[in-house]
């Protein structure tokens, strides 16, 4: 039913949740895009015990979850840049970057691509093959 808990309907409902609204039909009247659609089973899962403690607590979880998304927010931006200053990255290097070329390959995203050079480092002439590293 409702699979991202942080997506638009999910901040939605937790905010009004906090805010003290307890009507499950007021609740699911705040569902978003797909979510629209099960209304009905929103109203039946919503039905419950939500007191001013859970709301504390609730509020107080996600100031957790914002801090540390914004703190993953400048720390990926941190690393993008490190990433973005390795040799052969500079503007005047023609095609995709480091990070746009390990994300091709199959099984490889962005963020192992950016994990990749920290580990194994920009110069990949210090391995003897394509082999040494892979293993």
């Amino acid at each position: 039913m409702l699979t991202d808990l942080f997506g638009v309907s999910g901040r939605a409902m937790l905010a009004a949740l906090i805010a003290g609204e307890c009507n499950p039909r007021v609740l699911a009247a705040l569902a978003r895009g797909n979510l629209v659609r099960q209304k009905v089973a929103l109203v039946e899962a919503l039905n419950g015990q939500f007191e001013v403690h859970h709301g504390f607590l609730c509020q107080t979880l996600l100031d957790s979850v914002d801090h540390l998304t914004a703190q993953i927010a400048r720390l990926t931006e941190q690393i993008t840049a490190a990433v973005r200053d390795l040799p052969g990255q500079e503007a005047s290097h023609p095609g995709p970057s480091l990070v746009e070329r390990l994300d091709q390959i199959p099984g490889v995203g962005v963020t192992i691509a950016h994990v990749l050079p920290a580990e194994l480092g920009p110069d990949m002439g210090a391995f003897p093959t394509s082999d040494h590293p892979a293993s």
